[in-house]
């Protein structure tokens, strides 16, 4: 690369899968911008939601909204010494492929995988598989703390139940270097963001405060470093690009 070629500047979330490329990248010259992850804790469960994990056969389906939902739900049954087998019998909806890879390792299948993550795919996609009333049909939504799903509400407006089961909480750390990274990033300097894992996705949800992320990064070529970021990008309103560097 000749001194003058504009060089591009890359951002990548700081995880283990990224350590070695932000390494060569930055050997090689290129500008890199590293932003912190995600930081996720389990929660102890409350009363009510220990109720709900020692009556999943009294729900119709359960639903999970993201790879964390379905690895700490995973997590709180296990520690439980409770049996898979008991989601069988319910309708599963996993938002998105990533997430319904983590449930295949339990041998969970997943009924539904919207196409796209927003509220209303979700309702439309669970709609057309319940059939044509949700009416007194019951909803267990496994989801981060203090993430707001409005499809819920939709849900409800149809006379459906549903009981929300938060099974950990998330949040960035070092807040004065989110913020000058954020606005970084808000300002178009970065030229490429290259996502190497679904839990990117999260922790681009946090560090941009829960907005439209795909419209923060709508002057920013995406990348994807595998096939299954691909469509977690895909899935949540991004046109990725595979990942080349030369």
């Amino acid at each position: 690369m000749s001194d003058l070629e504009i060089k591009k500047t890359y951002g990548l979330f700081d995880n283990p899968l990224n350590k070695k490329l932000i390494s060569d990248l930055r050997r090689k010259g290129e500008n890199v911008l590293v932003f912190p992850p995600v930081k996720t804790e389990k929660l102890e469960l409350t009363e009510t939601a220990v109720k709900h994990l020692q009556n999943l056969a009294g729900f119709d389906w359960v639903i999970f909204t993201d790879v964390f939902a379905a690895d700490y739900f995973i997590e709180h049954l296990g520690a439980r010494e409770m049996d898979f087998f008991e989601l069988d019998d319910l309708s599963v909806c996993a938002l998105g492929e990533a997430v319904a890879d983590r449930l295949r390792f339990v041998q969970v299948h997943a009924d539904v995988i919207p196409s796209k993550s927003d509220d209303a795919a979700v309702f439309s996609a669970i709609s057309n598989y319940a059939g044509p009333t949700l009416a007194d049909l019951s909803f267990l939504v496994v989801r981060e703390k203090s993430a707001v799903w409005h499809f819920i509400e939709m849900l409800t407006a149809e006379k459906a139940k549903v009981a929300e089961l938060p099974v950990y909480q998330a949040g960035l750390a070092d807040e004065p270097a989110n913020t000058k990274l954020k606005t970084l990033l808000k300002g178009g300097a970065v030229d490429e963001f290259v996502f190497s894992s679904p839990d990117d996705l999260l922790s681009l949800r946090f560090l941009t405060d829960g907005a439209d992320f795909s419209a923060v990064l709508n002057e920013t070529q995406v990348s994807a470093v595998s096939e299954i970021v691909f469509q977690s990008l895909q899935e949540n309103g991004f046109r990725p690009l595979y990942f080349h560097y030369k």
